[in-house]
């Protein structure tokens, strides 16, 4: 699993394989790549209890194709139909990510659980790396720590 925060996209659109795929495919052709996130990005495929996260670095709007495709990052590398939707899910690693930057604010920030009784997501800045996110902390009186 990478550390890499990538940007989600409300309402997650999804997209469908134009073409059944292998475990081992790395290059993905989609109906629609233009409603799927910029890359790099990562994308799901759910089928019951089988799901499969992919990671893509580059798009080809030309041919509709994910290229540089990492499969399985979270799930299983297996093959898919054509027909089988593909999305920005909100993944296990989004929320790992989140959890693991809100703690390493938290330590350098020297505040114990104790605290803070409220934290929220202020902004999500629009950076090349997608990676900077500012929480706010508010006290137990009210007093923001930023």
């Amino acid at each position: 699993m990478t550390d890499r925060m990538f940007k989600p996209q409300a309402g997650s659109p999804s997209s469908e394989l134009a073409s059944g795929i292998d475990d081992e495919v790395t290059v993905i052709e989609v109906d629609d790549v233009s409603i799927l996130p910029d890359a790099p990005n990562i994308l799901t495929m759910v089928d019951g209890d089988s799901f499969e996260t992919i990671i893509y670095q580059e798009v080809d709007e030309e041919t509709n194709e994910l290229r540089q495709v990492t499969r399985a990052v979270e799930g299983t590398a297996q093959s898919w139909e054509a027909g089988q939707e593909i999305a920005r899910l909100i993944t296990a690693q989004d929320i790992d990510i989140l959890q693991n930057r809100l703690s390493a604010l938290i330590d350098y920030l020297g505040v114990s659980t104790e605290d803070y009784t409220e934290i929220k997501l202020v902004s999500y800045d629009d950076v090349p790396n997608h990676n900077e996110v500012n929480f706010e902390l508010k006290g137990q009186f009210g007093k923001e720590v930023n």
